[in-house]
This record gives structure tokens, sequence and C-alpha cells, in this order.
């Protein structure tokens, strides 16, 4: 990682993030962005204006759109309210022309929040997780929401995280905290499951106030989020195994494609400054 230039770390973590699929006139800005060019170089937008689909209403240049696809409380198709505390989210190609987004819900079980209902929950005195959404385009027309339901649960404060090339979604628990299980891990959630997964920490990945992640010929890198006056914080890689990418799986393996922890993952788990267990 040292003889890595930050330019050329930051290109090549753009392009394992494909999933994403950013399009449009912000496609051309994030593209330039990451290529080091000046934001100033994609210009002609125009000043932004009042725009609304009838739901919402957002500042946007006159020539730009936008739908809602979801709302806290609207009702899921498991039959609860969907969380709010919207945070991070990836984006994933589905069949048929289908995108499905795994989003966060940072809920950190303070009043008021809708909590993230799951058959078998990580810990049930926790409401945070991530629920999925399942989005089709037809032709050149507005994207409409097809199904949505939790997908994972019990799990708290969960900020952002990363896509992995093989199309799931860490999602990382910005906390370290006791609950009837232990908080500070990520989770790794299949974006292709058509029911809850089991929330299984990889516990090897560290346990500590977790940001977001990016997945790097073969290496986790991990950001946390600690304050000066915490300590400050760590950039961290995992470095698994055996890392799966098969497209298709049943039964205990999905949703923990990185794999269960071995001795040998541990020992090679760490911050980089090595002077802290990451585990």
């Amino acid at each position: 990682m040292a003889t890595m230039q930050r330019r050329a770390f930051v290109k090549r973590g753009a392009a394992v993030g494909g999933g994403l699929a950013v399009m449009g006139p912000l496609g051309a800005l994030s593209a330039q962005t990451a290529h080091g060019a000046p934001p100033e170089r994609v210009t002609g937008y125009g000043p932004l204006v009042p725009k609304t689909d009838g739901q919402s209403t957002l500042m946007l240049p006159e020539e730009f759109d936008f739908i809602t696809l979801d709302r806290q409380g609207t009702r899921m198709s498991d039959g609860n309210p969907t969380p709010g505390i919207f945070d991070g989210m990836g984006a994933f190609r589905g069949r048929g022309g289908r995108t499905i987004l795994i989003r966060n819900h940072e809920n950190r079980e303070q009043p008021g929040e809708t909590p993230v209902v799951v058959p078998d929950p990580y810990d049930p005195a926790t409401v945070g997780g991530c629920t999925k959404v399942v989005v089709r385009r037809r032709g050149r027309g507005m994207p409409t929401k097809e199904e949505s339901f939790a997908i994972i649960g019990g799990t708290s404060t969960n900020c952002a995280g990363g896509v992995t090339p093989w199309d799931s979604w860490i999602t990382c628990e910005e906390v370290v905290k006791r609950g009837e299980r232990k908080h500070g891990y990520n989770f790794e959630v299949d974006a292709e499951a058509d029911e809850p997964v089991e929330a299984e920490p990889i516990r090897a990945a560290g346990r500590f106030a977790h940001e977001a992640t990016v997945f790097l010929d073969g290496i986790l890198y991990q950001t946390e989020d600690r304050s000066t006056s915490q300590g400050g914080a760590l950039f961290y890689r995992y470095v698994p195994e055996r890392p799966r990418s098969p497209r298709r799986r049943s039964g205990r393996e999905r949703g923990r494609r990185l794999g269960t922890p071995s001795a040998s993952d541990r020992t090679r788990t760490g911050d980089l400054r090595r002077d802290r267990p990451a585990f």
C-alpha cells in the first residue's frame, strides 16, 4: 500500500464500485473527479430551481428530474414500516433491467426510531440494519419500486460500507458497545438474497467504529470514525484467507462470502500502525 499513489488507489477503488451505475451528467462529473480533473471543467448545468415529483421538492438544474422511491413509514413488502435514518447504500444490477438497492438505517436505539424488523435479528436489543429495494425502469420512463423488505437486522448504527466485486454489500457498525451481543463489526449482505440473511459479524475484520470499506486486490480496506478526543481514527485492512465469489450459493453460504474467520485470517488482520489489535 505504501507504494501505491493516492490517486491510483482512488481510481481503482472507484472501479470496484462499478455496480453503483452513476448515469448522465453527474456520472461525467464523478468520473472526471475520480481521474483527478478539477470539477470546474464540468460546466453548463445552469442555476438551481425547485423541482418536484409530487411528493418531494429538491433544488436542481432545470434539465434534471428525480423521483421519490420510498419514505420512512411507508409499508414494505414484508408488512413492516420502512425504517428511517437512511445512510450508506449500494446499488447492484438485477435481472430483467432491475436495480437492487441495499440501504443502511443508522438506528442508534433512540426514542422515535422505526426499527428494522427481521425474524432472527443479530441482537434483539438493537434495531439497526439494512433494507433491500428492487427498482425497475421500463424504457425511458422513470423507475418504479417493485419490492422492499428488511434484509438484515439487530445491528446498530449502520453508517456507511462498500460493495464487493461479487455483488454483496458490507454494512458497517459505527459504534462499539454491547446490547445482548457485542457491536462494532462489519456484516456482509448478499444483494441477490430474496429473504432476510443471517447477520454474521466478520470478527476477523476488527471490532471498532467502522465507517466505510473498499475491496481491492483481495484486501478489504476499512476506515474508522473516531474523534481526536477518542484517540483518533485509524486506517485498517482485512486480508481474508479465502474470499469467495460464486454467483450462486444456497443455505449457509448466503450473506457471508468473505468467509468465516480462521486463525490465518486473524494473524493477518490489523491496523496499519501495528500497535493496536483489530479483533
